[in-house]
């Protein structure tokens, strides 16, 4: 999580999925379904249930410069959804750590453009879901997304 720390300011948004089957939304409140934060803190962070629920996604991630996705491999539905949902953000990976997977959003927008910018629609549920992934499936999907970005 130091590689998510050392770019993360107070003016981006850190997502953090629980890596516990307990972590459900009517739990995600738990400390200990975070444990590996508490020793690791992360600036910002906005926790996540362990299984895919789009609303518990923050409403306001487009007024974020950036969005940072920390999560388990299993967990890349959140990956997904933020790729379709946050256009002009250009993704990039920050690395894997162990199980973890750490993406950074940034937004292509100039900096003086964000004190304006007027409401955007609500974003659209996934139009792709993928449960399981079998072993080098997830690398050349992930590719995939995070080069969507560029085009």
């Amino acid at each position: 999580m130091a590689a998510l720390n050392a770019q993360a300011t107070t003016e981006d948004a850190a997502l953090v999925t629980s890596a516990f089957v307990e972590g459900t939304p009517q739990d995600i409140n738990r400390d200990v379904l975070f444990a590996p934060q508490l020793v690791y803190p992360i600036r910002q962070m906005f926790r996540l249930p362990n299984n895919f629920d789009e609303k518990a996604i923050p409403a306001r991630l487009l007024w974020k410069r950036r969005v940072f996705l920390a999560a388990m491999q299993r967990q890349m539905l959140y990956a997904s959804w933020l790729v379709q949902n946050l256009p002009g953000y250009r993704a990039e990976s920050l690395g894997e750590f162990g199980a973890v997977m750490v993406l950074k959003f940034k937004s292509s927008a100039r900096q003086e453009d964000w004190p304006g910018l007027p409401p955007r629609k609500a974003p659209r549920a996934p139009t792709r879901c993928v449960s399981i992934w079998p072993a080098g499936v997830l690398s050349a999907y992930l590719r995939r997304l995070l080069h969507h970005g560029e085009q």
